[in-house]
């Protein structure tokens, strides 16, 4: 039987925020259970296991920029910026950055403002900034780190069951190991909940990342040093 906590599980017209989160803590059926110790054959034990897992890293993945500017690029294209992508929405007058301010890791508030810096000046010299339009996506993340195979699907298995007001979910694998929560008028995702390590081709049910993929509407755009 599994008993979920899950705090600032609320939806908005714009998204959903599901984090934070607290670890679930599964029980075993019936709540006494036996177990042999391996050292003497012999003994019984009526403790309840409960997941453990540590937090090894936090902070944004992805983020997305917005700059009105004077000339624009193609529709799509490239800039020296590692881990950066570009675009240009001529009839809003807008040109649009898009990439992980920490390449290969998750950005704390330092690096998140150091990698905007960098990315609005190498828009402004080949674009022009006339206005910085603020932060249009963010995917605030946090990796979560198991001892044992069995908690994280115990962990992924409670998430799978979380129902979002006005979303909808999708689980893949079995045991499951990727939960994404959608708009439910739409494809676009509004949170996930994965294997990072089979996602990166790794050990499998080691580690579990929480993605919360906010995205700002105009006239709530945050700027990138909130």
């Amino acid at each position: 039987m599994t008993d979920s906590k899950c705090h600032d599980l609320t939806a908005s017209d714009s998204g959903a925020k599901i984090w934070h989160v607290s670890h679930a803590t599964t029980r075993s059926e019936p709540e006494r259970t036996a177990l042999v110790d391996q050292r003497s054959e012999v003994g019984v034990c009526s403790t309840r296991l409960s997941l453990t897992g540590d937090t090894v890293e936090a902070g944004v993945d992805t983020l997305r920029l917005l700059y009105e500017t004077r000339n624009f690029g193609e529709r799509t294209f490239e800039m020296p910026a590692e881990g950066w992508k570009f675009g240009a929405i001529p009839s809003l007058g807008l040109t649009w950055a898009e990439g992980h301010p920490a390449p290969g890791a998750l950005a704390n508030a330092a690096q998140v403002q150091a990698s905007a810096a960098a990315v609005r000046e190498l828009v402004d010299d080949h674009f022009g900034v006339v206005a910085d339009r603020g932060v249009a996506r963010s995917d605030q993340t946090v990796t979560t780190e198991f001892s044992r195979p069995e908690e994280a699907r115990a962990f992924l298995t409670g998430m799978a069951a979380i129902q979002l007001p006005r979303c909808e979910t999708t689980r893949r694998g079995h045991p499951v190991h990727s939960i994404s929560w959608s708009n439910a008028k739409g494809a676009r995702k509004l949170a996930r909940c994965y294997d990072k390590g089979l996602e990166r081709g790794g050990e499998a049910f080691k580690f579990g990342r929480m993605e919360d993929q906010r995205r700002y509407p105009s006239g709530a755009r945050p700027y990138d040093e909130a």
